[in-house]
């Protein structure tokens, strides 16, 4: 039962980010060791199959949690927690030598970020006609490629 439109989103951020957390403990289980490049392509190509997850990312996460009964939040933030603790895993994995300190800067980098990565790879007809009227190109870039460049630049 939701007692908002608002939980109901959350919630199906949580089942994105469950989902998620899934596949990167997967290219955690089954690599010995990857080079930051594979990581990096890695991350992207399971953080872009979720386009669900992407577009979630670019709403107004601050409201869905606001509207929301502190049960349903919670649960929510355990999903992320995990999450959290599925990219300490692997920065731990393959990325050694990065302490505590620079796992969480590389995290609040790359959390923030995400909530660009849909609008960014998917503009609509009209969002694209009204660039071309207002002199603004629009970059044909897909949601991988933006992925894996940003994390190619952090973790150098």
């Amino acid at each position: 039962y939701f007692r908002t439109k608002e939980e109901i989103f959350l919630a199906l951020f949580r089942r994105e980010y469950e989902l998620w957390t899934r596949s990167l403990q997967e290219v955690c289980d089954r690599n010995a060791y990857l080079e930051k490049e594979a990581l990096a392509s890695e991350v992207a190509r399971t953080l872009a199959a979720r386009p669900r997850l992407l577009k979630l990312l670019a709403m107004n996460v601050y409201d869905m949690e606001g509207n929301s009964r502190v049960e349903q939040l919670t649960e929510f933030k355990r999903t992320y927690r995990a999450l959290i603790e599925t990219f300490e895993r692997l920065f731990e994995k393959f990325l050694p030598g990065t302490d505590k300190a620079a796992t969480k800067r590389l995290l609040y980098m790359f959390f923030p970020f995400m909530v660009g990565v849909y609008p960014f790879s998917n503009a609509t007809k009209k969002q694209k006609e009204a660039m071309k009227n207002a002199g603004m190109s629009f970059d044909e870039t897909g949601a991988y490629d933006l992925i894996y460049a940003f994390l190619i630049k952090l973790f150098k």
